[in-house]
């Protein structure tokens, strides 16, 4: 076993190969990968196949003197599932938070794409009349729709009742992690952080919506070009409600959101219309998130529909930031409006 880097996000990952004969009813990590653990460590892991399937773990401090930790509590059943072969290579990369993106490569060295547990044969005629027993097999890859996790699994919080982990096992936290790999799919949630602009609520952000929007706040800012930025100046200035924000952001001139925490438990985040209609921001496929433990676990990766970023509870998870906190995201903009980078900066309240 070792422990490697993904060249994409930088997350920590470690390896295994699978022994039957060695291989108990726990799943020992690395001595080594105890420094990308998270203090406090949380009580439940997630580990989840490329292909969507999910399992819910326990980890676990395994008795001793040397600190070692187990995934517990669900090891035997994704051998099971996976109808794992010995020899096979199985690779686990986390998040930084609780998530483990888990592969399985076979004896051929290829990646696994779908459980063989969750192949659908398919009978295939010969001309030359040989046996029945010559069929192919298409794989059917089921992707499995999730809600995020709950916050409250850490040690050190006790807020909440057991009782919302039930069902879990059928759920993945939704964090849209690009792995190291070509193959690797990115995974989506129709749910939405909304964002709150201090004196107006956009929750629906629907086309209506911002054009009585836009009729309300078009004589707050001077008509012409966008990027000219003696009206960027202009508009900074008659923002009533940006400027005690402001002293947080890494240029002064760059856009900016508040993330309402209030609805921190939504998995994606939906950028607020108006601020990308004012400044005209537009956005490529993909785009870096830079949050305060980028030194520790690196930059992530997200993917935009629309106005929407996928997966960014990830952020807010991996932070433990609370609802008294305050979350800004600075939208670090190019000379044509184009973002390619969103600094997260997390104020403790």
């Amino acid at each position: 076993m070792d422990k490697e880097y993904s060249s994409d996000d930088c997350l920590p990952k470690f390896f295994k190969v699978y022994l039957p004969d060695d291989s108990g009813a726990d799943l020992d990590i690395p001595i080594s990968f105890n420094s990308c653990l998270p203090k406090p460590l949380p009580k439940n892991v997630i580990v989840r196949s490329i292909y969507g399937k999910v399992w819910k773990l326990k980890l676990s401090k395994c008795s001793g003197d040397i600190e070692k930790y187990a995934m517990v509590d669900g090891w035997k059943r994704i051998v099971k599932d996976e109808d794992l072969k010995g020899g096979e290579f199985l690779t686990f990369e986390f998040d930084g938070s609780r998530l483990f993106n888990f592969c399985v490569y076979g004896h051929t060295t290829c990646k696994r794409l779908a459980s063989s547990v969750r192949s659908k044969p398919a009978e295939v005629e010969s001309d030359g009349g040989e046996d029945e027993d010559e069929k192919s097999s298409v794989e059917i890859i089921a992707i499995d729709s999730d809600d995020d996790e709950d916050d409250d699994d850490y040690d050190d919080d006790g807020d909440e009742d057991d009782d919302e982990d039930s069902g879990d096992e059928e759920k993945c936290s939704e964090d849209v992690i690009v792995l190291s790999d070509d193959d690797d799919q990115d995974r989506s949630s129709e749910d939405i952080i909304v964002l709150n602009d201090d004196d107006e609520e956009d929750d629906d952000y629907a086309d209506g919506d911002e054009e009585e929007e836009e009729e309300e706040d078009e004589d707050d800012y001077a008509d012409g070009d966008q990027d000219d930025e003696a009206e960027i100046k202009e508009k900074v200035s008659k923002k009533s409600d940006g400027g005690d924000e402001r002293q947080y952001l890494d240029n002064y001139m760059n856009p900016f959101f508040k993330v309402n925490l209030n609805r921190q438990r939504k998995i994606d985040l939906c950028m607020q219309a108006k601020v990308i209609r004012d400044y005209g921001l537009h956005f490529p496929e993909f785009i870096n998130l830079i949050d305060p433990l980028e030194k520790t676990f690196g930059k992530l990766r997200r993917k935009v529909e629309g106005h929407t970023i996928k997966g960014f509870q990830s952020v807010i998870r991996r932070n433990k930031v609370k609802s008294t906190d305050k979350m800004i995201c600075e939208l670090k903009t190019e000379m044509n409006g184009l973002v390619r980078e969103i600094k997260v900066h997390v104020i403790s309240g």
